[in-house]
């Protein structure tokens, strides 16, 4: 039943996205919300930025439709089958009308930032406080990052480590996917992926509605990367960026990666400690596993602009995806082979659920190699361009 509720839920989202986002091409064009081609820009034409509404339109009314129906609709209007399944779910969404109206009131605050950023270009500021109000949003109706359980568990943790950490994180990947947003399908395919994911993840520990929601977002990603595709029609814009970003970060927020913790970080170093304390510790490390490739890519780029002293919030080419295309790929190709490394590292995560402490460093071995294999490809690049310059030269 939980898979025909993930497809209905993935089906509809999808269809709503591909109408709102096909019909935004033409509202972009009536409304002058256009992106020029620039020297910081790989497309060459003009094209429509407003692609975000379709993600949000195919998230939002989705999910609150679902969540009306389940909730209001009488269960004798339900086929008997599945009607004690929506009792069960009516019960569970009844305890998360708080978390559920944070997610989405903070994802409008993000959305509109976004947007209007998008069609007046707002300074860096203002958009980054409409992501702060948004975050605090997310934040004031129970959503954490509780890592700090596993070495410390006691109530000061959550002021001096959860709260403070939670907004970093989320400030970050809502950043991470606006920064990602650089080629056609990239930021829109990338989170599709980790989504996907996390997705699983969430189902295998039986949080069927956060599941379910990420089967939305799934769902409104594909039907706007129809249109975005290489050569893309319309981009996502700020709206969608931030958007997506917000959301993910949630989900990572919302996310169960251990169930029983120590007292004391000092119980991880006795020998009477137990497996499942062991492995909470290792699983806490799935969300930075499967956002592998948005912090790679965020931190390079951030490292580059400040070693040629350029400011951080001003674009450039030397993203990851920049990057590859220098090393001699087509601009689709690298978006494919950014899939491939999102997926190599999503997979690497699933098994840190219930890896031993070897397997899941061997894990974190290979990820870890897979970027510094890309790092040595750059570097190479970069010296073979020095050595023809000097041979150029004589």
């Amino acid at each position: 039943m939980t898979s025909a509720l993930y497809f209905a839920l993935f089906s509809s989202s999808l269809l709503v996205s591909l109408f709102i986002t096909g019909r935004s091409i033409g509202w972009a064009h009536s409304w002058g919300v256009l992106d020029e081609p620039g020297d910081r820009k790989v497309h060459t034409v003009t094209k429509p930025r407003i692609g975000g509404l379709g993600i949000f339109a195919g998230f939002f009314v989705t999910l609150l439709s679902a969540v009306s129906i389940v909730s209001f609709l009488p269960l004798s209007w339900y086929p008997h089958s599945i009607a004690n399944l929506v009792e069960t779910h009516r019960t569970g969404i009844q305890t998360q009308v708080i978390p559920f109206a944070g997610l989405m009131i903070g994802g409008l605050i993000v959305f509109m930032g976004g947007f209007l950023d998008d069609c007046k270009n707002l300074s860096p500021k203002v958009k980054l406080l409409w992501e702060t109000v948004g975050v605090l949003f997310l934040i004031g109706s129970g959503y954490r990052l509780d890592f700090h359980k596993v070495i410390w568990n006691d109530p000061m943790g959550e002021y001096l480590i959860s709260i403070p950490f939670t907004i970093i994180w989320t400030l970050f990947l809502i950043n991470a996917f606006n920064l990602l947003d650089n080629m056609d399908g990239l930021s829109a395919g990338v989170c599709a992926i980790t989504t996907s994911f996390f997705a699983i993840y969430a189902h295998w520990q039986g949080e069927i509605f956060l599941a379910a929601s990420m089967a939305c977002l799934v769902g409104a990603l594909l039907g706007f990367l129809k249109y975005n595709w290489h050569p893309s029609r319309i981009f996502m814009g700020d709206g969608g960026a931030l958007l997506i970003g917000f959301l993910v970060a949630a989900f990572t927020c919302k996310c169960t990666y251990f169930i029983s913790t120590p007292d004391s970080i000092l119980e991880l170093f006795l020998p009477s400690k137990n497996t499942s304390t062991e492995q909470g510790l290792l699983s806490i490390l799935t969300p930075l596993v499967i956002m592998a490739v948005p912090i790679f890519d965020t931190t390079s780029v951030i490292l580059i602009r400040l070693k040629n002293r350029k400011p951080i919030m001003v674009g450039d080419t030397n993203h990851f995806s920049h990057r590859l295309v220098a090393l001699g790929m087509s601009q689709k190709s690298a978006v494919e082979v950014i899939y491939l490394v999102t997926i190599f590292t999503g997979l690497g995560a699933l098994i840190l659920r219930t890896a031993s402490v070897t397997q899941a460093s061997l894990v974190l071995l290979q990820v870890l190699s897979v970027f510094g294999m890309i790092l040595v490809l750059e570097r190479g690049r970069k010296k073979s361009l020095a050595e023809n310059s000097d041979f150029s030269d004589r």
